[in-house]
């Protein structure tokens, strides 16, 4: 939860304070920079809350039977 509120938090004051306009290098590049990535982030956040992101170690997907290019073992969860 702490991190849902930094995260938030940071959001906000970069958008508050972001000037694309401004000849300071820090308001017109880097916080809209911040602002893209967090948003980002978020976004990415919520899809794997969703469960619509999976996870290279979930269990179940995929079929490697032992055989063939790839060598798998046709394992499980471990």
């Amino acid at each position: 939860m702490k991190t849902w509120i930094i995260t938030l938090t940071i959001l906000y004051f970069s958008w508050e304070y972001t000037d694309v306009r401004s000849e300071s290098a820090f308001q017109s590049v880097l916080l809209p920079l911040i602002c893209i990535v967090l948003g980002l982030y978020i976004f990415l956040k919520l899809l794997a809350k969703l469960g619509f992101l999976h996870g290279g170690g979930s269990c179940g997907g995929g079929s490697s039977d032992g055989g063939g290019f790839y060598g798998g073992d046709g394992g499980g969860c471990d």
